[in-house]
């Protein structure tokens, strides 16, 4: 233990490929995403530090950012009010 540091070595091995929510292998890594089974597409570097975070059998703090860098896409406004407005601008 070097100041107040513990460290642990763990395997890396398929930490990558394996869902860390439901910690099996099942899903895909495709360069920076990890898509899974649910249909979920998770950041890659995230799902597998986390699997080796687990893997170390210390507590780990996780959030639900398994997400984290993918963009949110919303449903295109099809018709409605923000037609008028811009006809009226015109």
């Amino acid at each position: 233990m070097a100041h107040g540091k513990v460290v642990k070595i763990v395997s890396p091995y398929w930490t990558s490929q394996i869902d860390s929510v439901s910690e099996k292998k099942e899903g895909e890594r495709r360069g920076g995403r990890f898509y899974s089974k649910t249909g979920i597409i998770y950041d890659a570097d995230i799902n597998a530090a986390i699997n080796i975070a687990k893997r170390s059998k210390l507590p780990v703090s996780q959030t639900n950012n398994l997400t984290y860098g993918q963009a949110k896409v919303n449903s295109p406004i099809v018709g409605g009010s923000h037609l008028q407005a811009s006809t009226a601008l015109a």
